[in-house]
């Protein structure tokens, strides 16, 4: 039983000793795979644009990716397959190639295979992260744990669109390669997710 809604749920319970760690680990996951989002969310279609790709052929390819990626994800994320720690090391390193991929390939096709590719692992980690973080805490805890992480990824929501526009009217051309292969970001959550413990 849980003890009284006044001396349960406080946010510095997920600070204490033996949870601290997963709080600060589960917190820099979801806020990059936020950062991560949104920055190519709100960044391609601007870019794919530019490159003279049809806005509703670009918005298609992300349809496509995320609902084959959202069904694999309902499979793979069980116990008896892959489980959770896994699954979000498979989909957030495959998010990470796809897009470091997508920076380098030069042909138009290529690029929209690689943004199909992209949605099809990066918008699923979402599901698995709404899965997985609940499962990580006490009972007590559990809401303000996701309320925290859910408050915690609306800060790159704010930001991404403002830093996606400098990018995109920057003069500096490896700046710009940076934003639309994103690689250090995808990369810092794959770290992060290879760092869960069971």
């Amino acid at each position: 039983m849980c003890p009284p809604s006044e001396k349960r749920g406080q946010i510095l319970h997920l600070f204490k000793p033996g949870i601290c760690w997963k709080t600060i680990n589960l917190g820099l996951i979801w806020f990059l795979q936020a950062t991560g989002y949104w920055g190519v969310t709100t960044y391609l279609p601007e870019y794919m644009g530019s490159q003279g790709v049809d806005p509703y052929f670009n918005m298609f390819t992300i349809f496509i990716g995320e609902l084959p990626g959202l069904c694999l994800a309902m499979i793979l994320v069980e116990p008896y397959m892959l489980g959770r720690i896994r699954c979000l090391q498979v989909f957030s390193f495959s998010t990470c190639i796809s897009l470091i991929l997508f920076g380098f390939v030069g042909l138009d096709f290529l690029k929209a295979v690689c943004v199909i590719v992209c949605y099809f692992f990066m918008v699923p980690i979402y599901s698995i992260l709404n899965t997985f973080t609940p499962e990580v805490y006490p009972t007590g805890i559990r809401s303000t744990a996701m309320a925290s992480m859910y408050m915690l990824i609306e800060i790159p929501g704010l930001v991404t669109p403002f830093v996606g526009e400098y990018l995109v009217s920057s003069k500096i051309p490896w700046l710009s390669l940076i934003h639309i292969s994103e690689p250090t970001r995808p990369l810092y959550i794959s770290y992060a997710v290879f760092c869960l413990k069971k």
